[in-house]
């Protein structure tokens, strides 16, 4: 026997140490009409973790789903003495009963309806017999997936029935805004979620963007956005790109995330090719799980679920200057997002390699898999931009905008001051210039510091007129952090070393 003593297990609570500065604040955008009431009243809400989504009402227990009704099985005929009678609902039967002798549509409807439920674990309906009719319930989580379909009635020798399909389902959604919440947190336990849940609009505009943006004091970094209630509409890039450029212009740049529906589409290859948008703020992805929560809830639904909140987490998580597809350090998977899937339930391993490098090659942003080490990868953060721009990519968007919001924090007090000019030759005071391209040069000197860009430049002309313009132009130049896409070993023999 050991001594008697107090222990104290210490659990894991999923704090998450918040990370410095604001590189990691972002916001993920929802459509739906129905909505938990926290976000009635305050349409954007801040999410400080899982825990906390979950006392605003974001549930994954499916209370928000409407149950479809109406399934029944009409028994119009009881069948002859040893017959087998069988009901199925989407080819899983859910219950059986061989016919006795003196069995009415009475006594048959009731003996299916005791075997319906006795085997509820297996299928998750139940049911109710009233005389010759059985009325099913189905599990929860169908919601709609089953308005339109009827059980089907099955007799080996005489029996007929009269069935009615299931109406008036209506999907859950809280379990998916639930899904993504605890994969951003998932992936960084230290972040800083805003969430907005917006009616879905006839059109999309996404005007929403800019209400969630600014709720957060433009203070948000990237945004994802999960369009669920139409199929993939490059319309919706380019709205989104329309949103993006006007909210730069007002000092509050942001890297947009789409995660479209493309659960219709069979054929990939079909899928437009990203990089004739010229769209460098919005980027798309189309990755999924495909046996977790993420594959659960995809089976459930007509739409693509995606892996939206894992993917916003990663970018969250990583330097502006790094790529979400960096192997040694930036892994998706544990148990969840294992199985790679692209977002129409296509398993990654199970793709050919060639139409793989096609959606890269077409910009799309997606899990794969690496030979030799284990789990998942994004493949790169591409954005919706033309091959060849200098913003192709999400960190090259994230790096010029953290270079512009730091060199106008720097330069802004500037404003409207006093410039000093020689006297003798009308052009800008050395000292002033010192100054300014110091006061310039002061955020991007602590990126570089920190990794984030390789150099830069500031040079302030000093034969500039500003006497008659009242305008001072610097000129920026940033070395950027280059990104090893492509890493090419040549290897061999030699008689020698």
């Amino acid at each position: 026997m050991t001594l008697s003593d107090v222990k104290f297990i210490k659990g894991q609570g999923g704090l998450g140490q918040k990370l410095p500065g604001k590189d990691h604040y972002s916001g993920l955008l929802f459509f739906a009409d129905n909505k938990p009431a926290a976000f009635l009243t305050e349409q954007v809400q801040f999410i400080a973790d899982i825990t906390d989504a979950e006392s605003k009402g974001i549930l994954a227990d499916k209370s928000d789903e409407t149950k479809a009704t109406g399934g029944t099985v009409v028994i119009t005929d009881a069948a002859n003495t040893g017959s087998i009678e069988t009901i199925k609902m989407q080819n899983v039967i859910l219950g059986q009963y061989t016919v006795v002798t003196g069995d009415d549509e009475n006594s048959i409807a009731a003996a299916l309806a005791d075997n319906i439920n006795a085997t509820t674990s297996q299928h998750g309906y139940t049911a109710i017999a009233t005389n010759d009719t059985i009325e099913l319930t189905p599990p929860d989580g169908l919601g709609a997936s089953i308005n339109g379909i009827a059980p089907v009635y099955e007799s080996t020798d005489g029996g007929n029935a009269t069935t009615t399909p299931f109406t008036g389902g209506v999907d859950a959604f809280f379990d998916v805004i639930h899904y993504h919440i605890s994969e951003f947190f998932r992936i960084n336990p230290g972040g800083a979620l805003w969430v907005m849940m917006a009616d879905v609009p006839t059109t999309y505009t996404f005007e929403e963007v800019a209400i969630l943006q600014n709720s957060a004091n433009g203070d948000l970094r990237q945004i994802g956005v999960l369009v669920h209630t139409t199929s993939l509409d490059t319309n919706h890039i380019l709205s989104l790109q329309s949103v993006a450029e006007q909210l730069e212009q007002e000092h509050k740049p942001v890297s947009l995330i789409l995660a479209p529906n493309i659960k219709n589409i069979s054929d990939l290859s079909t899928l437009p090719d990203l990089h004739g948008y010229e769209a460098n703020k919005v980027s798309v992805v189309i990755g999924q799980d495909g046996s977790g929560k993420g594959g659960k809830l995809f089976s459930l639904r007509p739409y693509s679920i995606t892996a939206l909140g894992a993917l916003l987490g990663t970018v969250s998580k990583s330097k502006v200057s790094e790529d979400i597809g960096w192997v040694a350090k930036y892994k998706a998977s544990d148990v969840e997002l294992d199985v790679a899937t692209i977002a129409n339930g296509q398993i990654v391993s199970n793709i050919p390699v060639n139409l793989l490098n096609l959606l890269d090659e077409k910009g799309y942003v997606f899990l794969r898999k690496h030979i030799g080490l284990t789990g998942s990868y994004w493949n790169f953060g591409w954005t919706a931009d033309e091959i060849t721009s200098d913003y192709n990519t999400i960190e090259r968007n994230r790096t010029i905008d953290k270079a512009i919001r730091g060199v106008r924090t720097y330069i802004l007090p500037a404003l409207n001051g006093p410039v000093k000019v020689d006297s003798d030759t009308g052009k800008l005071d050395i000292t002033f210039i010192k100054y300014l391209e110091s006061e310039a040069g002061k955020a991007l000197l602590q990126m570089q510091k920190d990794g984030e860009i390789s150099g830069y430049s500031v040079f302030i002309d000093p034969e500039q007129n500003v006497l008659s313009t009242n305008r001072v132009d610097i000129v920026f130049k940033i070395v950027p952090v280059g990104i090893a896409k492509e890493i090419v070993a040549k290897i061999g023999y030699s008689l020698k070393k």
